[in-house]
């Protein structure tokens, strides 16, 4: 999966810095996702939504692995 990611934003032609950057704003969406559609089925007053724990929990999967792809850590 990451080789399909990489071939991606290869095609688009960004800059070490751009890459860095889209892969930090993907990571903290993941985060983002993970608090709010998880996490936030627990300390809901309503009842738990397992069709929204699961879509949030494969959306955060998503966007972390696209982060992860779009910022290597090449040093």
């Amino acid at each position: 999966m990451f080789f399909i990611l990489d071939k991606i934003l290869l095609m688009i032609r960004l800059t070490k810095k751009q890459r860095e950057n889209l892969g930090r704003v993907f990571l903290d969406l993941s985060k983002y996702i993970f608090t709010a559609l998880v996490i936030g089925q627990f300390i809901a007053l309503e009842k738990f939504e397992v069709s929204i724990f699961i879509g949030g929990s494969i959306a955060f999967v998503v966007f972390l692995i696209i982060g992860l792809a779009a910022d290597k850590g090449e040093k």
